[in-house]
Formats: structure tokens, C-alpha cells, sequence
């Protein structure tokens, strides 16, 4: 044997690539320096299926001649899962190994032939299929595509091939494709860990919720509960509630509450039958309320709270380098690892001083708390969404919220550009897939916690019993909103022309949906509102505004007018009044008084008459 061969024997590398999230090492300085590797995904969907299958070319190029590549190892994540793998060199088929190694499946294979010398290239291809990693289900179907962690000498391509009767179009992609062409996405050179791509625009899901309200007390209670509320990204229907509040707000975070009178000695169970639509884009109709309604909620979203408080580890943190939400949400993802186990252990919520110290034990109120935490400290205002998060996987997106299976996520405030925004630093940890520059359609609120990190409890919390009162399902219906308003008034019945009247009418929502930008316009041939049209931004179904109202008659010819209420050329209600002129109104009350008193002084008259 030759010296050279004796020396390629002797430093002949092992491979080592991971196709994982969390589990990527880096290569040995050595290593890198001797071959560069270029995998190229090309994932195929497939119709009626939630798996997706796979073709993955990898191609090792030498760098040197004093080294041979002649084995290969691959590791596949616990959070994925795969079947039907193939390995072959030069399309023949060649033996593997698969083993348990740190929670992951490795597969080892050697190659038939390696090739020598520098810039020889051996080629692999690997085909499989990962299960559960496309949902076609609903208005949306939703991909992930799970790549390696690239390196800079390594080069990841990733192709998505659409079937030939698929006509949804692409509407959040995670990183954003290099290029489009019919029924092909690519993207080159990708550097993410995992890609997600969505299809439609929004998604309906069929929200079933219990609540169970408990008086033990001797005398009736007034008693509260948190129903879903409308959000930018989220629109809610109500199809049935039983029993109706006696009242119905939104506080000031925008949660949708409803008030019951619960009877002394006994448990009042209630049960809401709703959809909710969730969009990929905000509601425009929104957009005002949201910029008004933050204006109020600026002054206690950056205060530190106990769950919100970095406490002794405030020196530990690099707080300088932490500029931006995308810094702290970075920060947030790499300090903390989800653990998969504590919700069999410990399901007391750690808060952010305690979490940053037991980095490992976070499930996803952690990462929301630290998240809130450290952007308050910075001056990012910032709040916790306490929901449902729909997955098909619970390794990859799982909840955290025991019984009911619910999640918590943060989102913060875009003073730029004047909006929410919703990030979710726990499913980037056990998914790998970004949401921070891109979100999905597949968390629901039900509560939103701003002001008070703990209340109001989202459904799921209002139990006497242990049970499950949280169902979301994905509808295939898309709900009708159906407006309907209850008018309701103080007005006079008589008006003096001249004079100025101020009286109040009562909005009541009554349809299935909350309205936004409500303008109810009066209408008279006489009578002027000086107020103007009455504008009411959020509405939401069962509530009751009141709002104040200023009217006159400056002129008039006519003996009576109706006062009618009109919303997009719907009369809602109208009001039939009276209308003298300040003389007869003199004349009137006159008469009136004059009146009285001709009959007070007969009766008087007849009373002294009987007694005579």
C-alpha cells in the first residue's frame, strides 16, 4: 500500500448531518476545511394526506486529495417523524443503520464507492415521507417544511411541488421563496431551520366553551366570565349563549366579558356555541380602534408586574444589546428550552425572574412572561394572549394549559406602524419555524392580559368539576355576520322651537357579531341634532352603549316631525314628537296652569258649599 493511500486510509472523515432543529452541531474546524455539502429538499403533497413525501439529493464535494468521505450519518428530530426511508449512492440502493441516540433517530450509511482527490463529489439521495407535516383542512392548507441548519460550507435548497388541483394561492411564506412558477415554490440558499408555508386567508373554527360559575355565599353574586374577543386578526360569531348575560362590556384591554347574577347556594352553567375566523391580514376596520384604544392602555402596558419582573436576574441580562422586539424575542428563544415534562410535574406558573433562572423547565407562559418582561424594560409595550393554539402535532406546536390544552403568547406594540403584533417565542422553539416576522392562523384569543397578568381567566378556568370546556374544531362553514341594533331613547315627546334639548340614546348589539365603525345617522325634516351622527367604534353582540345627545328646533312651520335613526339605509327606530312655538308654548302652559287652577278653586267652592 502506498504512503497516500495509507495517509486517505488513516484521515478518511465521517460526515455528520443533521436534519434537525435543536440538535445541529457544528462540524469540526477540519472538517469544514476538507468538503462542502449541498442538499437539495424537493417535498411533494399529495391529495387526501397529511404527510408529506421528500426526495433529498445530497451532494459531498472534497476539498483535498489527501482525504475520502466513506460514511454518512443523519438525525432526525424527535418532533419529526418519518417512515419509508431509502438511501442510494449512484442509484442503487445501500444498507442503513438506524439507532437511538439523545432522544433523536440517527441513521448511518457508508458509501459504496468513495471518491478520491480533490473536488471529487460522492451523491446521495434520500427519499422518505414526514408524517402529519401538511394540513389540508378547512380554507387553509398549511405546509412546514423541516431542512438542516445551514453552515458556511454547506448550502441548503428547498423545492415545494404542488399538485396539479391545487388552487389555493400562497399567503404567508416563512422565509419568503426565491421564485414562484406555476405549482413550483423555491427557495435557495435557505438559512432557516424550518420553512412554513400558508395557503388562503383565513380559517374558520367551530368554538364550543363551558363555563361553570359557583356561589357558595348566602345572598345572590354578580359574577364575570371571559368570552373570545374580536382582535385585529380575529373575528368572532356568535351562534348561540345560554343563558344571556344580564350584561355584556369589553374592558379595557379589549376583552369581551359577560356579567351573570349567579343565585346564592348554587352553580350557574353556561355554554357558548361560536366560530371564529382567524385572517392572515388585519381587519382594516379595525385599525382605528386599535390606535384609539391604545392611547388608554400606553399608561400601565409598560409597568412591571410580579409575573413580569426580571428581579435578581436584571444584572445578568444584557439589556444594552436587547434594542428591539426582535432582539428580546431572539433572546427569549435561545435562553429558554421547552420542557416537554414539567406539565407532569409542575404546572404553577414560574414567571420571568424564575424562568430565567430554570431556563430549562419553560413551557409557554414562561416564554411569554420573559418576552413581556424584558420589553417593558426596554419601553416596548407589550401583553400576554392567553388562547387556543390548533395543532396537529402537540411535540412540535404543543399547549402548555393542561385539561384544556390551551397556549399563551405575547404580543407586542408597533408604535411605527400602529398595531399589534403577535409572536409566539415557544412554538419557534420546539418547531423551528420563525414567528416573529411572520404569524399564522392557528391561535384563537380568548382573553388578553395587559393590565393584570392573571385576570380575566380565559375559558377552560371556570370549572366545579374536572372536564373539558374548551372544543375548537375547524369548520368547513364560513359564517354570515348578521347586524342587528336595538334603539332605545330619552327623548322628549315635545319640542319648543329655539330651545336645546340634551337626552341620551342606547345602542344594543343584538346580532351575531361585533359591529366596528358604527355610524347611526338622525334624520328629521325640522329637527337638527347638533351632536351629529352617532358613532360608536366597537360594539359587541349583547352590549349596550349609551351615548349622549344634543337636538333643536330652530325652525318651524309644522305641527309635529319624527326624529328617525337610519344605519346604512336601515331605519333602526324613530321617535313621533310635537312641535309648538315659543308663544303657543306660553299660551299653553297658561292655559294649563290657568286650567288647574279654575279647577282647583271649583273644588274648593263645592267642598265649602257641602260643609255649609
Amino acid at each position: 500500500m502506498s504512503l497516500l493511500k495509507t495517509l486517505r486510509s488513516i484521515l478518511h472523515i465521517v460526515i455528520i448531518g443533521i436534519c434537525a432543529l435543536h440538535m445541529c452541531t457544528t462540524p469540526l474546524r477540519a472538517q469544514e476545511e476538507t468538503y462542502t455539502v449541498d442538499y437539495d429538499f424537493n417535498f411533494f403533497i399529495q391529495r387526501h394526506t397529511t404527510d408529506l413525501d421528500v426526495e433529498l439529493d445530497i451532494t459531498l464535494t472534497n476539498l483535498r486529495s489527501d482525504v475520502y468521505i466513506n460514511e454518512y450519518v443523519m438525525r432526525f428530530p424527535r418532533n419529526f417523524f418519518f417512515k419509508n426511508l431509502q438511501v442510494t449512492d449512484e442509484g442503487k440502493t445501500i444498507p442503513y443503520v438506524v439507532a437511538e441516540k439523545n432522544g433523536a433517530k440517527q441513521i448511518t450509511f457508508r458509501f459504496r464507492e468513495p471518491d478520491e482527490g480533490a473536488f471529487s463529489q460522492n451523491k446521495l439521495t434520500l427519499t422518505y415521507t414526514l408524517e402529519n407535516m401538511h394540513t389540508p383542512k378547512g380554507r387553509i392548507n398549511e405546509v412546514i417544511l423541516p431542512l438542516l441548519v445551514s453552515t458556511d460550507k454547506t448550502r441548503v435548497n428547498a423545492t415545494l411541488n404542488l399538485p396539479d388541483e391545487f388552487d389555493r394561492k400562497i399567503s404567508i411564506s416563512k422565509p419568503v421563496p426565491s421564485n414562484v412558477h406555476f405549482r413550483r415554490i423555491h427557495w435557495d440558499n435557505v438559512d432557516a431551520q424550518t420553512i412554513f408555508a400558508l395557503f388562503g386567508e383565513s380559517q374558520v373554527y367551530d368554538v364550543q366553551l363551558g363555563y361553570s360559575l359557583q356561589n357558595t355565599g348566602i345572598r345572590p353574586d354578580t359574577q364575570t366570565i371571559a368570552l373570545p374577543p374580536e382582535t385585529l386578526f380575529q373575528r368572532v360569531y356568535i351562534e348561540s349563549l345560554e343563558p344571556q348575560p344580564d350584561r355584556a362590556f369589553t374592558d379595557e384591554d379589549g376583552n369581551y366579558l359577560a356579567e351573570y347574577t349567579v343565585p346564592a347556594r348554587s352553580t350557574l352553567d353556561i355554554a357558548l356555541k361560536s366560530y371564529v375566523e382567524v385572517f392572515v391580514k388585519p381587519q382594516s376596520s379595525l385599525r382605528d380602534h386599535i390606535r384609539a384604544s391604545f392611547r388608554d392602555q400606553e399608561k400601565y402596558l409598560l409597568t412591571e408586574e410580579k409575573q413580569w419582573a426580571l428581579g435578581k436576574n436584571m444584572s445578568s441580562v444584557p439589556l444594552q444589546e436587547l434594542s428591539t422586539a426582535e432582539s428580546i424575542y431572539d433572546y427569549t428563544v435561545d435562553q429558554l428550552s421547552y420542557s416537554l415534562t414539567r406539565l407532569d410535574e409542575d404546572t404553577s406558573r414560574f414567571g420571568a425572574e424564575r424562568a430565567l433562572s430554570e431556563p430549562l423547565k419553560a413551557v409557554c407562559m414562561e416564554f411569554t412572561d420573559v418576552f413581556i418582561a424584558l420589553a417593558r424594560e426596554k419601553g416596548i409595550p407589550a401583553r400576554e394572549i392567553q388562547g387556543y393554539g390548533y395543532s396537529e402535532s402537540r411535540t412540535i406546536r404543543p399547549q402548555s394549559l393542561v385539561l384544556d390544552e390551551l397556549h399563551a403568547w405575547p404580543e407586542f406594540y408597533n408604535r411605527q406602524e400602529e398595531v399589534w403584533v403577535q409572536v409566539d417565542p415557544t412554538w419557534e422553539d420546539t418547531s423551528g419555524i420563525d414567528y416573529f416576522t411572520g404569524f399564522d392562523v392557528n391561535h384563537i384569543a380568548l382573553a388578553i392580559h395587559g393590565k393584570d397578568p392573571l385576570t380575566p381567566l380565559p375559558a377552560g378556568f371556570y370549572k366545579t368539576a374536572r372536564r373539558k370546556d374548551v372544543h375548537v374544531n375547524i369548520s368547513s362553514l364560513k359564517p354570515a355576520a348578521t347586524t342587528k341594533l336595538d334603539i332605545n331613547h330619552s327623548l322628549e315627546k315635545s319640542l319648543v322651537v329655539g330651545e336645546t334639548y340634551d337626552s341620551s340614546l342606547s345602542v344594543t348589539n343584538t346580532g351575531n357579531a361585533f359591529v366596528h365603525d358604527l355610524n347611526i345617522v338622525p334624520e328629521s325634516s325640522t329637527i337638527t341634532v347638533k351632536s351629529g351622527p352617532v358613532h360608536v367604534s366597537y360594539l359587541a353582540p349583547y352590549e349596550t352603549v349609551d351615548i349622549p345627545i344634543t337636538y333643536t328646533v330652530e325652525e318651524n312651520y309644522m305641527p309635529s316631525d319624527t326624529l328617525r335613526f337610519t344605519y346604512d339605509g336601515t331605519v333602526l327606530g324613530s321617535h313621533s314628537v310635537s312641535i309648538v312655538t315659543p308663544i303657543r308654548n306660553r299660551l299653553q302652559t297658561i292655559l294649563v296652569f290657568g286650567g288647574g287652577a279654575v279647577i282647583l278653586f271649583t273644588i274648593y267652592l263645592f267642598l265649602k258649599r257641602k260643609h255649609a
